[in-house]
């Protein structure tokens, strides 16, 4: 049945059958044996309140991607949403009115960051949609409600993640270029998927990138953690062996609680949309989605990243590699721990079509510290590249009064 396969394949599919008869086993226990109080149906209903917040239809589906990491018919969770038919205006013809559809605006792509899913977008779906054109956001593959396959060790887990991406791409059936979005960990696989599939991409929005840094800055870090005492360097190597969010689920039935102590930022955040008192339900949405079994999406940040959590192939270096057709606009938040200073080192390498935002007062979260203002960000980007990309073509043999005759008719 596996002649044939490498070692490596061999050893995936072995973990990956081990994966599916534990997800079988604890299927069948009752919830009294669970040590920690969270299952798919726990995570689904956290998801459906949290969605319930958005004003205009939606849909969510999975998509078979097929086979990862020794797994067959792996499925990425999918939001879609799609502008509603605008009537036409009073001398305004049907010609008109479709250069303005969502058939000819590029679509937007939304990828969320580390330790993250769909419903953390809610504060800047509705908005974002109104800039007419269709909206997908998707749980990246280990996180949220996507499948969780073991992924390839090292660089090749990066090319597992952007592969999964573009067989999601292909299976939703989207052909024309988009818009694509990324937050954190979600950014550096948007620009790793632009560099993979230029042909795909208009533009790069960067939202507060993790894995910039290039690897000078890495190796000043290091040159730095020599300096550090012994007991700081023996809980670094310690805290090495675990997955980032692996203390989350040992606290077993006190995870919900930590999630709400740790973070009750979060809760004030989505505070602004949901009411004060009614913003709960973000907090368990985010433990449900990080206290689910087999944390493949962690383990994949762990073999990209460094100890310190530096990306081992920072993104900075590869910036110069971007197909020049594609615009890119970098979104930091001013009280962000994320160092800013890569996004305008790639605009000094890149010139003109590199454009760095800051967001004052926002941290981290930049797309919900001050969602109006990120929305704002977001869509004078997607109604930039409606512009050039349905601009018509200009012939350069033209003359310039025919050309002005063109343009006012």
């Amino acid at each position: 049945m596996y002649r044939g396969l490498s070692p490596t394949n061999y050893a995936l599919i072995i973990i990956n059958n081990m994966i599916q008869s534990y997800y079988l086993i604890q299927s069948r226990c009752s919830n009294w044996l669970r040590w920690r109080p969270t299952s798919a149906q726990e995570l689904d209903r956290a998801e459906n309140k949290v969605l319930s917040f958005l004003k205009n239809p939606f849909r969510s589906y999975h998509v078979d991607i097929g086979r990862v990491g020794g797994l067959d018919n792996n499925k990425i969770w999918t939001l879609e949403m799609t502008p509603k038919v605008q009537p036409l205006r009073r001398g305004q013809n049907a010609n008109q009115m479709a250069a303005n559809t969502a058939a000819n605006a590029p679509p937007l792509v939304m990828i969320h960051g580390f330790a993250s899913a769909v419903g953390l977008w809610t504060l800047n779906l509705d908005s974002l949609l109104e800039t007419n054109r269709k909206i997908y956001a998707f749980d990246i593959l280990g996180f949220g409600k996507s499948s969780r396959p073991v992924l390839s060790a090292g660089d090749a887990c990066e090319l597992d993640l952007v592969d999964s991406i573009e067989r999601w791409r292909s299976r939703v059936g989207l052909d024309q270029k988009f818009v694509l979005l990324g937050h954190s960990f979600g950014a550096y696989l948007a620009a790793a998927y632009a560099l993979q599939h230029p042909e795909r991409v208009s533009h790069l929005i960067l939202a507060d990138p993790w894995g910039m840094p290039s690897q000078q800055m890495n190796q000043t870090l290091n040159q730095h953690r020599i300096q550090l005492p012994m007991w700081a360097r023996m809980v670094s190597k310690i805290v090495q062996l675990f997955t980032p969010l692996a203390g989350l689920r040992a606290a077993g039935p006190w995870g919900p609680g930590l999630v709400q102590k740790l973070r009750p930022d979060i809760k004030r955040k989505f505070e602004q949309m949901a009411g004060e008192g009614n913003a709960e339900c973000f907090l368990e949405y985010i433990y449900h989605c990080n206290a689910q079994p087999v944390p493949s999406g962690e383990m994949a940040f762990k073999s990209m990243a460094t100890g310190f959590g530096w990306a081992k192939n920072p993104m900075l270096d590869r910036m110069p590699e971007l197909h020049p057709a594609i615009n890119v606009t970098f979104i930091y938040g001013s009280k962000s721990w994320v160092d800013r200073q890569p996004g305008f080192q790639t605009k000094y390498i890149l010139g003109d079509r590199v454009n760095v935002e800051v967001i004052q007062g926002s941290g981290h979260h930049v797309y919900a510290d001050d969602a109006e203002e990120f929305n704002r960000l977001v869509a004078d980007v997607c109604h930039a590249e409606d512009r050039r990309l349905n601009a018509p073509a200009v012939d350069s043999d033209e003359s310039d009064e025919e050309r002005v005759q063109t343009l006012t008719d």
